[in-house]
């Protein structure tokens, strides 16, 4: 009958491997040290080079481009997508408030280091209540107060006028329309608590943004890169052990 081309295969295999098997267990001494040899190179090769787990290594675009895209986003004074602060609290008052306290935090760090720090969020549209309150009484004493610049330019003019009734009503997250709030920094609500976001731009290392997002009760700072690369290096630990371990047993098991 027909011959199987599997069989023609490990045949061929089998008088392969015998014929290098043969020579190599006439010789342990030899094939010990040069297995020797190979790990030693292995681990003086990785020792030497170390890992690199950062996650930009993925990315193939030449460092031209990538400093081109820099460049353009400083030009734009558009913030990172990558590096920013997240505020959390139980209410959006408090929320806002949150936000207002590292504002004036971001405020003062960037006056006195004088970086080039920028940062957007939503406490920028939408003060906190009380900050609105106060706002208002300013704009009602400096403006339509007795002394304020209408009744001097009324005073002026020799016209008797009437100051406008400011409304009392706080402005909240709830009545901003769909369409304007998409242009905004997102407010999010999950499992109780709330979330905004404080997008950041400019060139300013990571560990001087967590100093200043562990002084602001309920901030944190967050660089997705840096997180990423972190998990891919667990990543490959755990995956070395695992690897390690089955080529331990694997050892024990052939021999």
């Amino acid at each position: 009958g027909s011959i199987r081309p599997s069989l023609v295969a490990a045949a061929i295999f089998y008088r392969l491997g015998e014929a290098i098997y043969r020579p190599l267990w006439a010789r342990p001494t030899w094939v010990g040290v040069a297995l020797a040899v190979v790990v030693l190179l292995a681990v003086f090769s990785v020792l030497r080079g170390g890992v690199n787990d950062a996650v930009t290594n993925l990315n193939t675009s030449p460092e031209e481009l990538m400093a081109s895209e820099r460049q353009m986003q400083d030009i734009l004074r558009q913030p990172s997508v990558s590096r920013f602060l997240v505020v959390e609290a139980d209410s959006p008052e408090q929320l806002l408030a949150r936000a207002q306290v590292l504002e004036s935090t971001l405020m003062r760090w960037s006056s006195e280091t004088e970086t080039s720090l920028r940062w957007r969020g939503l406490h920028q549209y939408l003060p906190a209540a009380a900050q609105q309150e106060q706002d208002r009484q300013l704009v009602a004493a400096k403006l339509y107060g007795p002394e304020g610049a209408l009744a001097l330019l009324c005073q002026k003019l020799g016209a008797q006028c009437a100051a406008p009734e400011l409304p009392h009503q706080a402005l909240t997250p709830a009545p901003f329309d769909k369409n304007i709030t998409g242009f905004l920094p997102p407010l999010l609500q999950r499992d109780g608590r709330w979330y905004s976001l404080v997008t950041l731009g400019g060139d300013v290392s990571d560990a001087q943004l967590a100093t200043l997002a562990g002084s602001v009760q309920g901030v944190t700072f967050v660089n997705q890169t840096s997180d990423l690369s972190s998990l891919l290096g667990r990543y490959r630990l755990s995956v070395s052990e695992i690897l390690g371990f089955t080529l331990v047993l694997l050892a024990i098991g052939l021999a």
